[in-house]
């Protein structure tokens, strides 16, 4: 029988045991940021999406570039965990803490969106200046 765990964020229960991860990289530095649970519903979700933004913002930037889209897909078999979860509810006998607000959904963050094009962009500029500086 496996234990039940409080999320760390904010002790509710039920909580899934799980790791959300981002990557930043940069030329040839590459830094990582962990986040282990476990976490309920809402908590893991505010943090799954706060890394996955930050891997899309920041991890496009440097030759280790592939690790941040296996960090993204990490992160999203990790939520899958979190979103079997029932609304977490306040641990009996315990001091609530009130769950983390998820915030918006990826799709409509901006920050998001820009971290998609921006390497696009950088790419294409890339590809169009070799070939107009080829003879």
């Amino acid at each position: 029988m496996t234990p039940v765990l409080p999320c760390r964020c904010c002790g509710a229960l039920p909580a899934a045991d799980t790791k959300f991860r981002a990557v930043q990289s940069v030329l040839i530095w590459i830094g990582y940021t962990r986040s282990p649970g476990p976490f309920c519903r809402d908590c893991g979700t505010a943090v799954f999406r706060q890394l996955q933004q930050k891997t899309f913002m920041l991890g496009w930037y440097g030759i280790f570039s592939p690790v941040a889209a296996l960090v993204l897909l990490l992160n999203w078999a990790a939520m899958t965990h979190v979103t079997r979860l029932a609304a977490p509810t306040a641990q009996p006998g315990a001091i609530p803490g009130r769950p983390m607000d998820p915030g918006g959904p990826l799709t409509h963050r901006p920050q998001v969106l820009a971290g998609i094009l921006a390497p696009i962009l950088l790419l294409t500029a890339f590809v169009i200046y070799t070939r107009s500086s080829a003879p």
